[in-house]
This record gives structure tokens, C-alpha cells and sequence, in this order.
């Protein structure tokens, strides 16, 4: 299967279209499916008892609607969540890395 043709944007773009577009609404109701990247899952460094995933959520067809990154902490708390992607069609919308030119 071919890649699908990637737009890269800045954090706060991919922020705003998260926003506008209602998925942190659809992830907190459960319009969308949390499905963690066990492979993915590491210590956090700047929290010490907290543990970072990559969270990919699905629609209630499965369609791989956007990827997230989270810290959990031991007690439940989220101290940091921000989107890594958003998938519109078949275009994938990622923020680009932090002190990359464009």
C-alpha cells in the first residue's frame, strides 16, 4: 500500500485544526477509540512517575482519524497531550518537528 501524501504545518496549525475540526470533543466523549502504541510507550523524561504514549484514534468505522502523544501520570493525571496528526482523507497533517525551518 502506498504512503498517503503528507502536509507538514507548524504545532499551533495542527492545534488550531484539532480545535476546529472538534477532536479533542470527539477523543473526551468517545466519539473517537484510544488505541496505544504499546511499542511506543516509554518512561517519561520530565515526569517521573508519568509514562509517554502515542495514541492513535479511530472513528466508529475504524478509520484512523488522528495521532496524539500523551503523558500519563501513575495517579491518572495527563500533565501534557498534543496532537501529532490529523488524517483528512487520505492526507496526512503533521506538526513538524520543534526548530525545523521551513
Amino acid at each position: 500500500m502506498a504512503k498517503p501524501p503528507t502536509v507538514a504545518v507548524n504545532q499551533a496549525e495542527l492545534d488550531d485544526l484539532f480545535t476546529a475540526l472538534g477532536i479533542w470533543g470527539k477523543i473526551s466523549d468517545g466519539r473517537l477509540s484510544d488505541d496505544y502504541i504499546t511499542g511506543a510507550r516509554r518512561p517519561s523524561r520530565d515526569y517521573g512517575d508519568g509514562v509517554s504514549d502515542i495514541v492513535r484514534h479511530h472513528n466508529s468505522r475504524g478509520y484512523h482519524v488522528a495521532t496524539t502523544h500523551r503523558i500519563t501520570l501513575a495517579g491518572g493525571g495527563i500533565p501534557h497531550w498534543d496532537a501529532k496528526d490529523i488524517r483528512i482523507g487520505d492526507v496526512v497533517i503533521y506538526a513538524m518537528p520543534k526548530g525545523t525551518i521551513t
